[in-house]
């Protein structure tokens, strides 16, 4: 039966939630992780207090060269060592549908680059602040992926997938799920979310979502807005050079593995060609890596949709391997 809506509303994604949760974050921190927060973002933040919680031995951000100094500091006022890189990393920009995005970087040595960052490792002790910049600058993943508290599997991925020089994205999603929402490799483009400071090497990675839950549970006891962020990936995640990074977050059955798509998150509004139309568009998906969209075909390798549920399975379910 078609949906009676003629085309979907493309909408950009909304930033009230990282805003809330940044301002509840806030009211519970003392005044140097309040600046320091305000400072990286939520998202980073959250990545150096990993450490200072004692969840893992070590941890990096980067940070623009002119905030590194400063950045240091405040990191140093949660106990944790902090140790700057004497290489920065430059982006590496991708073109997704007109935006530039990044999701790769090179190293250069410091303060040669205009555009780069610096890199700030952080642990609870020195040493093992610049046993990781010593491991990672030397590539040694399964050292790396311990003291960032990586599970093995994502290390082995991000080194097979050949580390920083490509889109690793469309290759760790294997199946068209549904997979759980809170490991939605989409989070981090269209809210700036993220739960883990990994690339997980599936969405189904078993190790990933519990560390995701339990980071989300202690986060609810300080921002109780974040329980939304479980929700916020459910939909059916669509991503490419072509597509962007775009989440249908409402939609109905039109058959066997389709849908009529009804509302889309996305950025910008290069991809409303896609799903405009005097009828709804029609989404069909034969496999994460083999899509339709009114009969545009997407099969290049490059993109994936899959199906993103919530609430997720739990720890034993089954669709979390």
């Amino acid at each position: 039966m078609m949906s009676t809506v003629a085309a979907p509303p493309i909408i950009s994604p909304p930033r009230n939630l990282v805003v809330g949760m940044t301002g509840e974050l806030s009211a519970s921190l003392p005044r140097g992780e309040r600046e320091l927060l305000m400072l990286l973002g939520f998202s980073e933040f959250l990545c150096c207090l990993s450490v200072a919680r004692r969840e893992r031995a070590a941890g990096r951000v980067c940070v623009p060269e002119g905030e590194a100094e400063r950045a240091a500091g405040l990191i140093g006022s949660m106990g944790l060592h902090c140790h700057r890189s004497a290489f920065d990393l430059l982006p590496r920009p991708d073109f997704h549908e007109g935006k530039k995005v990044s999701h790769h970087a090179v190293y250069v040595a410091q303060n040669s680059r205009p555009g780069a960052h610096a890199v700030l490792y952080f642990a609870l002790d020195a040493e093992f602040a610049r046993g990781a910049e010593s491991a990672e600058l030397s590539r040694e993943q399964r050292l790396t992926a311990r003291l960032f508290g990586y599970p093995e599997c994502c290390a082995e991925f991000f080194s097979r997938e050949d580390g920083f020089n490509q889109d690793r994205t469309s290759g760790a999603v294997a199946d068209a799920g549904p997979h759980p929402a809170i490991l939605n490799p989409l989070l981090p483009e269209l809210y700036g979310v993220r739960l883990t400071f990994h690339f997980a090497c599936s969405p189904r990675c078993r190790r990933s979502y519990l560390m995701a839950k339990a980071r989300l549970e202690w986060l609810k006891k300080l921002a109780p807005s974040a329980a939304e962020v479980e929700r916020l990936g459910a939909g059916i995640a669509l991503y490419g050079p072509s597509t962007g990074a775009s989440l249908v977050t409402r939609y109905e059955p039109a058959g066997p593995d389709s849908y009529f798509v009804e509302e889309v998150t996305t950025w910008g509004g290069a991809r409303e060609g896609l799903f405009s139309g005097e009828a709804p568009a029609l989404l069909r998906l034969h496999s994460a890596r083999r899509f339709e969209v009114n009969g545009r075909v997407f099969d290049d390798g490059l993109h994936f949709a899959a199906v993103f549920s919530e609430p997720a399975a739990g720890p034993a379910g089954e669709s979390i391997s």
